[in-house]
């Protein structure tokens, strides 16, 4: 092989090295970009999803404290209902029984 061809493919090796780095930055822009696209797009949906989750969450939280309400209500009225029946029985009890002793 002669000089000239030797000088010859180093240029060459040194022109394809300059491409192929060339290339690589090119890549590496491109990652860059798409890197900043997608974390966009994941911010986007995250702020999306945040939203939607603390509306979900309202309106279950209302939900859940209105069925509670009516809960406590009829509870309530039912412990109301029967804590009178309840005297009632006693009292018709204490009658009975102080009809017995009297015989």
């Amino acid at each position: 092989m002669t000089q000239r061809e030797t000088e010859r493919q180093a240029r060459q090796q040194r022109a394809d090295i300059d491409a192929l780095y060339e290339l690589v930055e090119g890549v590496d822009r491109k990652v860059d970009a798409l890197d900043t696209k997608l974390n966009g797009r994941i911010d986007a949906l995250d702020t999306t999803l945040n939203g939607r989750i603390d509306a979900l969450d309202t309106t279950l939280n209302g939900r859940i404290d209105a069925l509670d309400t009516t809960l406590n209500g009829r509870i309530d009225a039912l412990d109301t209902k029967l804590g009178g029946q309840i005297q009632t029985v006693g009292g018709q009890l204490s009658e009975v029984l102080e009809l017995l002793r009297g015989r």
